[in-house]
């Protein structure tokens, strides 16, 4: 009984599908956990921290404007009542620490402006999804 090497090439083919298609589910499991779409996901589901962030919603418009397009901008300028520049000082000093901790520990930019928020319905969870629409790359010095 003499066999082809024809004979073969089906079991190889059909060994080639096997392994591409575990390869595509690993695939698609990864980069599924790329993406932590639940409420530990700061992206995702922003909160405001007491001292962790800096709300520029009732800043001087014109100064955050100057922020947003990369123009140096003191808080003096942002925040022009004394108890708010106060506080604003507090929450800087705060969100630079963590900034540079995260650079430093784990080599991540973390440190960004945002504008806008958009929120939609999750079918998920409970928790309310808000997301910044833009993030622009900031520093604090």
């Amino acid at each position: 009984m003499s066999h082809s090497l024809d004979d073969h090439r089906p079991r190889e083919s059909e060994a080639e599908d096997a392994r591409s298609a575990t390869v595509e589910r690993a695939i698609k499991t990864w980069t599924g956990e790329l993406v932590d779409l639940t409420a530990r996901n700061n992206l995702l589901f922003y909160r405001d921290l007491k001292v962790g962030t800096l709300d520029l919603g009732n800043a001087e418009h014109n100064a955050v404007f100057d922020a947003l397009t990369g123009k140096a901008v003191t808080l003096a300028r942002l925040f022009d009542q004394e108890d708010e520049r106060a506080d604003a000082v507090k929450r800087a000093r705060t969100v630079h620490n963590r900034a540079r901790e995260h650079f430093e520990e784990r080599g991540l930019e973390t440190l960004f402006l945002a504008c806008g928020m958009a929120t939609w319905t999750n079918q998920r969870t409970a928790s309310v999804p808000a997301a910044p629409v833009l993030l622009v790359p900031a520093r604090l010095a």
